[in-house]
């Protein structure tokens, strides 16, 4: 089956420890790989991205265990409660269009940037300098095109092409949405697409409902299959649906976090022109063709449904894929996550445990100032104390031929494509593990 995408929601990519760092006595830090140069590393860790708040496999196993979305939720964002929000628009960032024109196409007639097309005509909107777009007017997608005038922006944003064909956008079908015309397949979207401009680079932006975005985020995010686990739960549905329902609040809850931060480009949402993007960068949203009757389903038992803190703000409520059995702390307490060791015969978590061999060769390219590869050292854990090896590594060592590097359990991470920062050097004095 599918895994939940890793989040890198934000700034995620940075971990965020459940409380100080914890220093490691000298006894118990995980000393050289090898006595020699080594030619590998084996690392044994847990989890599968940054563990910040909700893991989704762990929701799947406290929802296959009989506890509902609303413990889940209170669970792993500790210090929020139920709340609700408006079905609002959201402004979505479509990243693989960045620097492209708009070309959009329907299979109903619709409008752009004030003008009327026929079903299968196709627009483009170019941004031919800043703050003005030319508009063409086409037979398709691949054109030949045909000047139709010009449009200007108002505040960073373009012209909009704009569905015409149903007055209830919620119940288009592909052949009356818009499609944005892509290198490969069109993404079908509903609500409006726009044209934006950030420093004379064009970006396009698609602005629907709340309730309609949240159905082409939570199939994206969670396999709809989970939905089917277990045995009978409430709302007439398997049990593992509350792991569905809590990530259509985590998202929901995301996303309105998203639109009413203050942005560095002036006003709100996280670019100014959107408040939001489609990517693991913010939380991935796949349009109409990512969406799922079991999600939808979600969306909707759950509508307006968020967390609040408690000034009645809503948090960013980022999630992960596997939290590896603790959360990371941060934004929310740590708290030991037993859903995350789940293995039924419809859904068996991968990365509760893992290992990984790194030969010398890919740390030294990783960090070629050491010279050649010696030895990894931890020298600093996040904690809980009573997480497996002490928790997530904070800091450590890459110790080389021809000099060292201190650095960040994250950075390492990172740079080395390893699922999280919460591993110990197997073979190491103690293992790694306190």
């Amino acid at each position: 089956m599918s895994i939940p995408a890793f989040r890198r929601i934000g700034a995620a990519t940075a971990v965020v420890a459940a409380g100080a760092a914890v220093a490691l006595p000298a006894a118990t830090r995980s000393g050289p790989a090898a006595a020699q140069s080594p030619a590998s590393v084996t690392l044994a860790g847990h989890g599968f991205g940054h563990g910040i708040g909700m893991g989704q496999w762990g929701a799947l196993g406290y929802a296959l265990a009989g506890q509902p979305y609303s413990w889940i939720l209170d669970h792993f964002y500790g210090g929020t409660s139920a709340g609700t929000v408006p079905n609002g628009p959201v402004r979505v960032r479509l990243v693989g269009n960045d620097g492209n024109d708009v070309i959009v196409t329907s299979g109903a007639p619709f409008t752009a940037a004030g003008m009327s097309f026929t079903a299968g005509q196709a627009v483009l909107m170019h941004l031919s300098s800043p703050g003005t777009w030319a508009i063409s007017r086409g037979p398709g997608c691949a054109g030949p095109w045909t000047a139709a005038g010009t449009a200007s922006d108002a505040g960073g944003t373009g012209p909009q092409a704009v569905a015409t064909s149903s007055a209830d956008a919620a119940s288009a079908t592909t052949t009356s949405a818009l499609q944005l015309c892509g290198a490969g397949a069109n993404l079908y979207v509903r609500g409006s697409l726009q044209g934006a401009e950030i420093g004379g680079v064009a970006r396009t932006v698609n602005v629907l409902p709340m309730e309609q975005y949240l159905r082409g985020v939570v199939p994206s995010e969670s396999p709809p299959s989970w939905g089917a686990q277990g045995s009978a739960g409430p709302q007439s549905h398997a049990q593992g649906f509350q792991a569905l329902e809590a990530q259509a609040v985590a998202s929901r809850s995301y996303a309105a976090n998203q639109e009413a931060a203050p942005s560095s480009q002036g006003g709100t949402g996280a670019y100014g022109y959107a408040d939001i993007c489609d990517t693991t960068a913010c939380q991935v949203y796949g349009g109409m063709h990512a969406e799922n009757a079991t999600t939808d389903a979600a969306v909707v038992d759950t509508a307006g449904q968020v967390r609040v803190d408690g000034s009645g703000a809503v948090p960013a409520t980022e999630y992960s894929s596997s939290t590896g059995g603790w959360t990371a702390g941060g934004p929310f307490t740590a708290v030991v996550d037993d859903g995350d060791a789940v293995c039924t015969s419809g859904a068996c978590n991968p990365n509760h445990s893992w290992s990984v061999v790194l030969p010398a060769p890919s740390i030294q390219s990783a960090y070629p100032s050491v010279g050649t590869f010696q030895s990894l050292g931890v020298t600093s854990r996040s904690g809980p104390a009573q997480a497996d090896q002490g928790g997530r590594v904070v800091s450590l060592v890459v110790q080389g031929s021809a000099g060292s590097v201190t650095t960040t359990g994250s950075t390492f991470a990172a740079r080395l494509g390893l699922k999280s920062n919460w591993f110990a050097v197997v073979g190491a004095p103690s293992g790694g593990i306190d």
